[in-house]
């Protein structure tokens, strides 16, 4: 078995801008985004204090936000050189503002047929030159993606991290849309997941919290102290807090 060597800890500068990744800036997430700026701009504001700071830097912007303003901001950190991770969180939608298509798509917002614009090939035009790295991966793989996430940022140079996977609110509204049809096709759902937190296994030391920050968790007391439990009208039985 290859040992794995332990790597030393990295001061980062995590840039953010307008979108759903907002949310990074509270808690329990506020490591994530160390500022916020205009749409688009959190490669911008790296850029700017680039000469100041020795530190790796990571963006966190929107398929939409790229589309709209950030592309440019990725051409400015590769034509200056710049040590920076970009995560493109790819989830095929403009979420932020009410799921309206985004150029990714090939339907418009009135649903005709229209082509499709890549990320990957729209970076692929910008850095024709220099060699930059764009991956395309799913975030949902936790441990894989996180050895990735980890790899890539260490790397010199822009790097573009593109996590695809679909906005949460469509897919469980996709997936609500499916089980009426099915209950209404034959009168009950075959299979319904509900997540349900034991208060005799809770040691209350909120790691479920942390790395979720899911509002579906909250508090009760018990005789045994304070402890986690989900609370059922906000969990929507993803399994997030199950893989911790």
């Amino acid at each position: 078995m290859k040992k794995k060597h332990r790597r030393e800890p990295v001061d980062l500068v995590f840039h953010g801008d307008t979108g759903c990744y907002t949310m990074l800036m509270f808690e329990p997430t506020k490591d994530l985004m160390h500022n916020y700026s205009g749409m688009g701009l959190g490669g911008a504001t790296g850029l700017g204090i680039d000469s100041f700071i020795g530190n790796k830097q990571v963006v966190f912007m929107g398929d939409s936000t790229f589309f709209h303003s950030g592309q440019l901001a990725v051409s400015n950190s590769i034509k200056n050189g710049q040590d920076i991770t970009y995560v493109i969180l790819d989830n095929k939608t403009t979420a932020m503002t009410g799921h309206q298509p985004t150029p990714g798509l090939e339907m418009d917002i009135l649903g005709n047929e229209t082509y499709v614009q890549s990320i990957d090939k729209i970076i692929g035009a910008i850095a024709d030159g220099p060699h930059v790295e764009v991956i395309r991966t799913n975030p949902e793989h936790r441990e894989q993606y996180r050895a990735l996430l980890e790899d890539t940022v260490l790397k010199d140079g822009v790097k573009i991290l593109i996590a695809d996977k679909e906005c949460g609110i469509t897919f469980h509204r996709r997936k609500n849309r499916e089980e009426r049809a099915e209950a209404r096709r034959i009168g009950f759902v075959k299979t319904k997941t509900f997540i349900n937190i034991n208060p005799d296994v809770c040691e209350n030391c909120l790691e479920c919290t942390k790395a979720t920050g899911c509002p579906g968790l909250t508090f009760t007391e018990t005789d045994f102290g304070r402890k986690v439990q989900t609370d059922l009208s906000w969990c929507v039985a993803d399994t997030a807090c199950t893989k911790i």
